[in-house]
């Protein structure tokens, strides 16, 4: 029990906040699981799905502005709101 499994990082590295700026990568939102992917909202405006199972990158898509809101799976489509206070809806089929 509590034994990692894997883990994935986003790469680009960008300021956030100021006066709070961090350092290195980050996200600003919570992760979610929707079928077999986790799904990841970054602080670099990019939607990740990452295999559940692998911890490997299946696809990425720049929304254009960074995500700061856990995305909402529902059916085959995924909702992100974003900084720029936009919600966005991107279709999740293959």
């Amino acid at each position: 029990c509590g034994e990692l499994i894997w883990t994935w990082q986003i790469e680009t590295q960008i300021p956030m906040f100021t006066p709070y700026l961090r350092q290195g990568p980050t996200t600003l939102s919570s992760s979610i699981v929707a079928g077999d992917l986790v799904w990841v909202g970054g602080a670099d405006g990019c939607l990740y799905a990452i295999s559940m199972e692998s911890g490997s990158l299946v696809w990425s898509v720049d929304i254009g502005s960074p995500v700061g809101a856990s995305p909402i799976a529902s059916g085959d489509a995924m909702w992100i709101g974003t900084t720029d206070g936009r919600v966005r809806c991107l279709t999740t089929d293959a």
